[in-house]
């Protein structure tokens, strides 16, 4: 399982107020927003931890089919942040999965997976791939066999794909 997410940093800013008093305890932990607080950019920490909660959210919402999200329900441990990536387990229950975010001035892009190797087996997407869906669910094939996750926010959308070995 696979999950995705993308955020457009020029829109994130513009449109969310994130110092606004109540924000940070929605959505993240104590322990999350001591890591926001003590970064050297909090507002792109708070943008960092929010796609890797997110990306998780999907793969959950593709084993469950429930479309409930709550940002409470994700706890990040261990979170390496650079300027141009980041990496972080998130716990859901008792499941744990690895994200791994790219970073650039434009945007934040966030890939999860249940296990490390499966970053070997992810294949981008272009806009011409065809996607069948089954439930709801995105897949490359009408076999649905290999599963898509996709993501779009402000300027960007990534589509990616889970190849079986």
């Amino acid at each position: 399982m696979i999950g995705n997410d993308i955020v457009d940093r020029k829109l994130a800013a513009k449109e969310s107020n994130w110092q606004r008093r109540g924000f940070l305890g929605k959505l993240f932990h104590s322990h999350e927003i001591e890591t926001i607080l003590a970064s050297a950019d909090p507002e792109l920490t708070v943008w960092i931890l929010w796609s890797m909660k997110e990306s998780v959210y999907k793969i959950i919402n593709r084993q469950t089919g429930i479309r409930h999200y709550n940002p409470m329900s994700f706890q990040i441990r261990n979170a390496k942040i650079s300027n141009h990536s980041a990496s972080a387990e998130v716990r859901y229950e008792s499941q744990c999965f690895i994200a791994q975010s790219e970073i650039t001035n434009e945007l934040i892009h966030t890939i999860a997976v249940e296990n490390e190797q499966q970053f070997s087996k992810i294949q981008s997407l272009g806009k011409s791939a065809p996607i069948f869906k089954q439930k709801g669910l995105p897949f490359l094939d009408n076999q649905f066999t290999k599963p898509v996750s996709v993501s779009h926010h402000g300027r960007f959308t990534r589509r990616i794909c889970l190849m079986q070995s």
